[in-house]
């Protein structure tokens, strides 16, 4: 189409002057007033102003989807700046304006210009506003975008003019300073009285008020109202319309039917365009300003749930070219052109991805749209299995390399596409695709043993095993395995125990070395959690010697050194800290063979365990930090409250009993959110520290101090960890000490005969010592045992080391 040229301003004549005295007259267009204020805007209003006012931008276009509140936020910075533009500011609306050749006209309409007499009405136009400082405020450009040029003409010829644009789409044209919209921001109050700070919640409410004035927010209705704001995505006019539904429904409700978007998101304010009266007409007026290839793609992106990379885009969205697996369908795409186009219609954005890699969201009103277009074509059957598959595909390669390296991009990659997985894994529960619902289930056991949730994983785990009676017994073994996995994490050792030796006797029988080694490793940790440590210790064995046969060395080298690790925990909680620092160092070597972090992570908290436990606490925070790093780039929190306990023992020792309950706090915290026990290896321990915690602050600082742990965001609890710090010599407070040994009503003979063990004695010796026969020196040593709550000697020798007896005012008495 041709564009008309707008020639630069000649001499004044006297059909332009007499224009020109019209407009100077008020003939201009002016700014509407909304009839309800602009809430949560006003970060955007002020840099929005701070552009209108830069004489370098002279083109700003305002983008977003439809619904964002582009024309609103254009209205309100355009007030602002109406003495900046001394010649008028003058809105022109162009949502009646299909046609390209007529967005020169009707804006010249708008400052009163009449197109008669013979010369051009575009010459008139730009000769009647050369030297005028004016704003024009163009709404509603994207269907008209074609005509963009005729905007850098029109500035070209008139060097004062500044033009305000809304637009779905950006204009592509030189000088153009684009302005995304975004939602309102979905903060999510604590409390009803901090509604204020969410902006979506805010208009909500007061649009609401608008048709029940008697409309407040109380603790009822708080999670139900932020929810409902969240649902739609933070989209003002989405808002609004959910808000018109409070008419007839309360907000509980409401919400309950937000479960489909579009049907109950209608019913807009009857003085509105037709096009927002509705969220699908909103979204259908961006969808039909596309053509056949790009809403074609449209449709087929709407599968995705919580974003997509753009490699699964080209998989699924593109037309396949094997036509033996699935009907051909009939559109050519390019799938990055198209994502670029729909990008520039504000239909999908582009975000970074956690390993750096562009992605690409929808939101959820956008989406069901898409959806019902995609049923509408007849393609959903065909989308939906190519998306099923892709990520069957994606689960299975990625678990194949988690189990021999540990790589963080991985996990952080799987956790990033969990909702598209999820869908995945419902599509194939429900198609009758038993054995791949099975695969899935399988292959996501490292995104569910760090991340989370266990007992979604075990939910479906159990789901794809009921249904998959004729599965292939090795992929029932191994799905087993993953099962016994999560369920013994939530300490479940009936279940665990029972899938371990089911799915040993599988592997047993089939020639699975990995199985075999796998499953006694899981019965080892039953063991544990049974705090049977023996028996643990032994399964713990077959595992080593069973891992050690496998011909693929990375795997032997990954499974052994998982088996030495727990080897090495299962002699902690028997108290034997040489052989313990033995088979965590021993882990440590197969571990950095091949480079598998978690296992070296995990190794290093060991022996930062032990070290604190020989009374080394200096080593043992260095040990504890190394080993930390791994698992807060996967955020796996099992481990990490690992860590942090063993840091607030440390802390316990150093005299920093407030710290130290901070830290124990936010591990309770972390195993509380996903259902996990204490390691139990580690158990006696962290009840001993808690005593200890308890002993130094007392019930009510204790309870204050645990509970500010348990909400400190991630960052401030990585600050506890890190400055714990070694206190200046002779600086340690020895009441912590003498607290500790009151709090378990030990007697003077008591704390005598454990210090004496601290330091290698047996029953003869400590006698010997203390001038006391043997029988006597056994029966306080029993005695002792018994209050400190240990079941053996070694073990409370560390105790007598670790709480420093031999320092209690008592040994000087």
């Amino acid at each position: 189409m041709a564009i008309p040229q707008i020639p630069g301003p000649r001499g004044p004549t006297r059909q332009n002057m007499s224009s020109t005295r019209s407009f100077m007259d008020g003939g201009s267009t002016p700014l509407p007033r909304p009839a309800t204020p602009l809430i949560a805007r006003d970060a955007e209003v002020t840099a929005v102003v701070s552009l209108l006012r830069d004489s370098a931008v002279r083109l700003l276009t305002l983008t977003g989807p439809g619904g964002v509140g582009k024309t609103r936020l254009a209205l309100a910075a355009a007030a602002e700046v109406t003495t900046d533009f001394p010649h008028g500011v003058v809105f022109v609306d162009l949502s009646p304006v299909s046609n390209t050749t007529l967005v020169l006209s009707t804006t010249a309409a708008s400052l009163g210009l009449r197109d008669i007499g013979a010369e051009s009405l575009h010459h008139r136009l730009a000769t009647a506003i050369a030297d005028r400082r004016l704003l024009f405020v163009m709404d509603n450009f994207e269907q008209v975008v074609v005509a963009a040029p005729q905007l850098r003409q029109l500035l070209d010829a008139c060097p004062e003019v500044t033009l305000l644009v809304t637009s779905r789409i950006s204009l592509r044209v030189s000088g153009e300073r684009e302005f995304p919209v975004a939602p309102l921001p979905l903060d999510e109050p604590a409390a009803s009285k901090d509604a204020g700070d969410s902006g979506a919640v805010r208009l909500f409410i007061e649009r609401a008020r608008d048709i029940r004035p008697d409309f407040h927010l109380s603790a009822e209705t708080l999670t139900a109202v932020t929810e409902i704001v969240r649902r739609v995505d933070g989209l003002p006019l989405a808002i609004e319309l959910a808000a018109a539904r409070t008419r007839a429904l309360p907000p509980a409700t409401l919400l309950r039917r937000l479960e489909r978007r579009l049907p109950i998101l209608s019913g807009g304010a009857r003085d509105l365009p037709l096009r927002q009266q509705t969220m699908r007409d909103t979204i259908g007026w961006s969808y039909d300003l596309l053509d056949a290839t790009e809403q074609a793609l449209f449709r087929r992106l709407g599968v995705f749930v919580g974003g997509f990379t753009l490699e699964a885009a080209e998989t699924v969205g593109a037309d396949s070219t094997d036509t033996a697996d699935e009907p051909q369908l009939n559109t050519s795409i390019d799938v990055l052109d198209g994502i670029t186009a729909l990008i520039e219609h504000s239909l999908i954005r582009l975000s970074a991805g956690a390993d750096g890699k562009p992605r690409y969201q929808m939101l959820e009103t956008v989406r069901e749209y898409a959806r019902d277009r995609l049923a509408a074509f007849g393609e959903d059957e065909i989308i939906q299995s190519r998306h099923a598959v892709f990520f069957l595909a994606l689960a299975e390669a990625t678990g194949w390399e988690l189990d021999r390296r540990h790589l963080p991009d991985k996990i952080q990659q799987l956790e990033a596409d969990h909702d598209n997985l999820r869908a995945a894994l419902d599509w194939l529960a429900h198609r009758g695709e038993p054995e791949a619902f099975l695969r899935l289930a399988r292959s996501l056991k490292m995104l569910w043993i760090f991340h989370g949730p266990h007992e979604e994983g075990r939910a479906w785990l159990e789901q794809a095993l009921a249904r998959a009676g004729e599965a292939s017994p090795l992929l029932r073994s191994q799905a087993l395995y993953v099962l016994g996995v999560l369920a013994v994490n939530q300490d479940d050792v009936g279940r665990a125990e029972a899938c371990f030796t089911d799915s040993l006797a599988l592997a047993q029988v089939h020639g699975d070395l990995d199985g075999v080694a796998h499953n006694w490793f899981g019965l080892g940790l039953v063991a544990m959690h049974r705090h049977q440590f023996i028996e643990a210790t032994t399964h713990l064995e077959a595992a080593l010697a069973t891992a050690r046969q496998l011909d693929d060395r990375v795997l032997a080298s990954v499974r052994s050194g998982l088996a030495l690790s727990f080897l090495g925990a299962s002699a902690h909680a028997q108290g034997a800290l040489a052989e313990a620092t033995s088979r965590f160092e021993a882990a440590l070597l197969d571990q950095r063979l091949v480079d598998h972090r978690w296992g070296i992570g995990l190794s290093l908290i060991g022996l930062g365990y032990a070290a604190r436990d020989r009374g080394d606490l200096v080593r043992a925070m260095a040990l504890f930090t190394e080993g930390l790093a791994p698992f807060t780039e996967i955020r796996d929190q099992r481990i990490i409250a690992l860590a942090l306990d063993g840091a607030a023992g440390v802390a316990i020792a150093w005299g920093q009993p407030e710290r130290a309950a901070r830290l124990l706090g936010a591990a309770m915290s972390m195993r509380e959110a996903d259902g996990l026990p204490v390691e139990p290896a580690f158990l006696a321990t962290h009840d001993r520290d808690v005593a200890a915690v308890h002993a130094a602050l007392g019930e009510l600082r204790l309870a204050a101090c645990l509970a500010e742990g348990a909400a400190l965001p991630v960052a401030m609890v990585e600050n506890d960890f890190t400055t714990v710090a070694v206190p200046p010599p002779g600086s340690v407070p020895r009441t912590p000490v003498l607290n500790h040994v009151d709090r378990f009503g030990l007697t003077p003979r008591e704390v005598e005969v454990l210090s004496l063990l601290g330091e290698g004695m047996g029953d003869r010796e400590i006698a010997e010592t203390l001038s006391i026969s043997e029988r006597t020196a056994g029966n306080h040593v029993q005695h002792a045992m018994q209050k400190i709550g240990v079941d053996s000697r070694t073990a409370a020798a560390v105790f007598a080391v670790r709480h420093h007896i031999n320092e209690h005012p008592l040994m000087g008495a």
